[in-house]
C-alpha cells in the first residue's frame, strides 16, 4: 500500500511536482487565511481553492478534465497542506511571515510552473513554433466601450 501511494505521488516528474505544488500552495494560502483570522472552514476553503485553481485552469486550457475532479488523492494533499499551516499557526504568532512559508511559496510556484510546462508540451504548445498566429478581434462589453 505504501509503495503504491509513493508511486502515485512521485512516480513521474509531473506527479512529483504536482504533489509538491499542491501541498505548498495549500500551506501558504491557509497561512494567509489564518492571518486574516478566518474560521476553520474558511481556512480549508481558501487553502484548497488556491491549491487547485491554477491546475484546474491549466487543465481546462488544454481541454483536459481537471485532476482535482479525478483523484481524491489531490484533495488529501491539499488538506495536508492546510493541516501543516494550522499546525504552524498554533506554534507561531505570525506563520505567514515565517521563512518556511516564504520558501514554500517559492517552491510551490516553481513546482506548478514545471507542471504547466509539462502539460503544455504534452498538449503540443511549443514556443519554438514558426507558425504565425492571426490577430483576434476582441468584442468589449457595452459598459467598456467609449
Amino acid at each position: 500500500m505504501g509503495q503504491d501511494l509513493l508511486a502515485v505521488l512521485f512516480g513521474d516528474p509531473f506527479a512529483a511536482m504536482n504533489t509538491i505544488g499542491l501541498i505548498a500552495f495549500a500551506f501558504v494560502s491557509s497561512s494567509k487565511a489564518i492571518r486574516e483570522q478566518f474560521d476553520l472552514l474558511g481556512i480549508m476553503i481558501v487553502g484548497l481553492m488556491m491549491a487547485f485553481a491554477g491546475g484546474v485552469t491549466r487543465d481546462l486550457l488544454v481541454i483536459r478534465i481537471p485532476l482535482a475532479l479525478l483523484s481524491p488523492i489531490e484533495v488529501g494533499l491539499g488538506l495536508l497542506g492546510v493541516g501543516l499551516a494550522i499546525a504552524l499557526g498554533t506554534v507561531l504568532s505570525a506563520p505567514e511571515t515565517h521563512p518556511l512559508t516564504l520558501v514554500a511559496d517559492a517552491i510551490g510556484l516553481a513546482a506548478f510552473t514545471t507542471t504547466g510546462a509539462i502539460v503544455a508540451t504534452e498538449a503540443g504548445a511549443h514556443t519554438g513554433s514558426r507558425e504565425r498566429l492571426e490577430p483576434v478581434e476582441v468584442q468589449l462589453p457595452w459598459c467598456a466601450r467609449e
